[in-house]
């Protein structure tokens, strides 16, 4: 194991890969069942009794795009992550000088 990245390459991988599987072989009764999100659970912020109405929408509304262009670190909170991205929203539109560096 000490030759593995420990950059969150492998866990976002990881997690891709099921979003992928739920979403392309799970668009049936089952698939829309209420569950528990084992992405989100997984996370370090996150609440693994926290249960959705609807797994493969959750998945395919929250899981299906490369959210490590929203979440640089993983290891941070739902709150850290959120001031994140409206900073950069903000750098981005021209209405801040400020960066995240």
């Amino acid at each position: 194991m000490d030759d593995l990245p420990d950059d969150g390459t492998i866990f976002h991988d990881g997690m891709t890969n099921f979003a992928n599987h739920i979403l392309e072989t799970h668009d049936d009764e089952e698939g829309h069942g209420s569950a528990v999100c084992p992405i989100c659970a997984s996370l370090p912020h996150g609440d693994p009794t926290l249960r959705v109405h609807d797994l493969y929408d959750h998945i395919s509304r929250r899981h299906s795009f490369d959210w490590t262009l929203y979440m640089p670190d993983i290891s941070a909170s739902e709150y850290e992550t959120l001031a994140f991205a409206m900073r950069e929203s903000l750098v981005s539109a021209g209405l801040s000088s400020e960066t995240n560096e």
